[in-house]
């Protein structure tokens, strides 16, 4: 189960993102993916993410505590856009002959095609309802 809702886990949090930018809680997403990346940070090891994750973490406080609402906004929006947006990069990129997909194929007995067609239609599902709460919310 882990592999197959792994590749719809950026765009399930964008689109939740997107849900909470349209209901006007901006701030909300800021906190939300502040506290999310101190979870992430406490699972890495020996990467680049070992600098890049607790950059962002002090960014987002920074923007957090002295933007003004333009600038929180705008951030905001691009972080939504880029999990929207980099779900359907990642099940296009491993598709079928993906590692994951092939073990699920050997796990289930249902070809990898059809898990590559699910994260895929998942992931452009994520960006259609996302970015209609995005675009036709504010």
């Amino acid at each position: 189960m882990t592999r197959f809702v792994g590749y719809l886990g950026p765009s399930a949090f964008g689109l939740w993102a997107a849900k909470l930018i349209e209901t006007g809680h901006v701030v909300t997403v800021l906190w939300i993916a502040i506290m999310l990346l101190v979870l992430l940070l406490l699972l890495i090891r020996k990467s680049f993410a070992i600098v890049s994750v607790p950059a962002v973490i002090v960014l987002l406080a920074f923007v957090t505590r002295h933007a003004h609402d333009g600038l929180e906004e705008v951030i905001v929006y691009g972080m939504t856009w880029l999990l929207l947006l980099s779900g359907v990069r990642v099940a296009v990129a491993h598709g079928a002959g993906g590692g994951d997909a092939v073990n699920l194929s050997k796990t289930t007995y249902i070809p990898g095609q059809v898990w590559a067609l699910l994260w895929l239609a998942g992931t452009l599902m994520a960006v259609a309802v996302g970015g209609k709460w995005l675009v036709l919310g504010s």
